[in-house]
């Protein structure tokens, strides 16, 4: 399916540099942890692939592949006012989810990676 976000080039998949928001940055772990405990209302999405979430997951996290929130944005939509924190291994395909979530609404969206190698 078609994003306007993306740019595919051979087999990469690279994110366009524009945004229309800036809500949709980069954080760290330790500020994703300290905003889950100041925020109750927020949700922590896993972005990687249902078989990398179940060898591993941060506790409360659910498992929303990537493909399928830039295919589907409005999956999220009944957290579309409140605090969405995404994240993936390095923090990659978890940022390119952000910045489709933002460009469909949602108001404060955050990616970070884990590094879990």
């Amino acid at each position: 399916a078609f994003h306007p976000h993306l740019r595919i080039r051979g087999n990469e998949i690279r994110l366009k540099q524009e945004s229309k928001r800036t809500c949709g940055c980069q954080i760290t772990y330790d500020k994703a942890i300290r905003m889950m405990r100041e925020n109750r209302e927020c949700i922590l999405v896993d972005v990687r692939s249902a078989i990398e979430y179940e060898e591993w997951h941060m506790e409360q996290a659910i498992n929303i592949p990537m493909a399928t929130i830039v295919s589907n944005p409005m999956i999220l939509e009944k957290n579309k006012d409140g605090i969405v924190l995404l994240y993936c291994q390095k923090g990659y395909k978890s940022e390119i989810t952000a910045r489709c979530l933002i460009d469909h609404g949602y108001e404060s969206v955050f990616s970070f990676g884990v590094n879990l190698i």
